[in-house]
């Protein structure tokens, strides 16, 4: 038995050497123990788990949903949820349909959505780095986020760019302390400001010209589940700074 367990040992042991430098490998499969090269990502008990795509044991498996977000019932791997009209879903649903469920920050490191997200108030701040009203509300978002946040942290704001490539968003978040959708998602980017109806004019023409209810900079609070709490979040964290949190907390 000792001998088998050495064997098993150094055949896994040699995989994930010869594995490692292969390009999209992610690791073994929760499930059948398989090597994954490129599959959806899920999570149990707060450890990061990969799986095959089309693994029949991941599929059936009903211990290990698709993240780790507090009631979180994310759809399976063929779910076409997206962002639109009709019903809310969840972040964790929209990660799934539009990309990677990941989030950035100043130094592009990242960070999984759901637990970066869990149990936080979410505002979704659509701004650029160019516009010369985002730089001037800036200092005053920096405040009031590091003011909510003193004790606890309690309010995540995940930036929504709209600046023109991923290194004017790098210099733009230089010298912020939140999150942002990755540059390259450029699908969910442009999905939120269609949804939300935030978005700089000259962008209208590129997003089909939908409605527009702001332009930028522009902070809208949302439920878990995608439904608005406030669009106008920018006018009133000037107006009321540390109150309109609290205003925020009552509506939720």
């Amino acid at each position: 038995i000792s001998y088998l367990i050495l064997c098993w040992f150094r055949k896994v042991s040699i995989e994930v050497y010869n594995m490692s430098s292969w390009e999209g490998f992610r690791g073994f499969c929760g499930a059948c123990g398989g090597v994954v090269l490129s599959s959806h990502q899920r999570n149990k008990d707060d450890d990061e788990v990969y799986f095959h795509d089309d693994c029949e044991k991941a599929a059936s498996s009903t211990d290990m949903p698709w993240c780790g977000a507090p009631g979180c019932k994310c759809p399976p791997k063929d779910c076409n949820c997206k962002l639109g009209t009709g019903a809310g879903c969840s972040f964790c649903e929209v990660f799934v349909a539009y990309g990677r469920s990941v989030l950035v920050n100043k130094e592009l490191t990242e960070y999984r959505a759901a637990s970066v997200l869990s149990n936080k108030m979410i505002a979704l701040y659509f701004a650029s780095d160019w516009c010369p009203d985002c730089v001037d509300f800036l200092p005053k978002l920096k405040s009031f986020y590091e003011t909510v946040n003193s004790d606890k942290k309690k309010l995540e704001i995940i930036l929504v760019s709209s600046d023109k490539s991923e290194e004017e968003m790098k210099k733009h978040m230089s010298d912020l302390p939140w999150l942002a959708i990755p540059y390259a998602n450029e699908s969910l980017r442009q999905a939120l400001k269609v949804k939300f109806g935030c978005f700089a004019g000259k962008e209208a023409d590129g997003l089909g010209s939908p409605e527009r209810k702001h332009g930028i900079p522009a902070l809208v609070i949302v439920r878990a589940d995608l439904s608005v709490v406030t669009d106008n979040g920018a006018s009133e964290v000037e107006t009321d700074g540390e109150g309109a949190y609290n205003t925020w907390c009552q509506k939720l």
